[in-house]
C-alpha cells in the first residue's frame, strides 16, 4: 500500500496483551478491524490476529480524505491477509 511514492504499509504491530506475544513477521496475520480516530481524522487504528494472538497498530496520514479512503477499503477486507492488503493499489 502506497501513498504517492511513499509506502505506508506494513504498520508497526503491537501485542494487545503486553510484550509476551511474538511479533509477527512483516505482513503475517489477518485483519480483524479498522477504526477511525475520534480525535484526529487522519489516523486509523487497526487490529489483526496472528498465531492465536491479537495485535493493534496505528496508521497516520497527512490527508484526512485519503485516510477515509483507506478506511473504506479496509472495511471491505476484514478477514483478509495483511500481505494481500499491502499489495492493494490506492490511487
Amino acid at each position: 500500500m502506497r501513498l504517492r511514492e511513499h509506502p505506508c504499509w506494513p504498520p508497526q504491530w503491537n501485542p494487545i496483551h503486553g510484550g509476551a506475544a511474538k511479533l509477527p513477521d512483516n505482513e503475517a496475520g489477518v485483519l480483524e478491524n479498522a477504526k477511525l480516530s475520534i480525535v484526529n481524522d487522519s489516523i486509523l487504528f487497526l487490529s489483526m490476529s496472528y498465531g492465536g494472538d491479537h495485535y493493534v497498530a496505528e496508521l497516520s496520514f497527512d490527508d484526512s480524505r485519503f485516510c477515509q479512503r483507506v478506511f473504506d477499503l479496509l472495511g471491505q477486507h476484514y478477514s483478509s491477509g495483511i500481505k494481500a492488503i499491502g499489495d492493494l493499489e490506492i490511487s
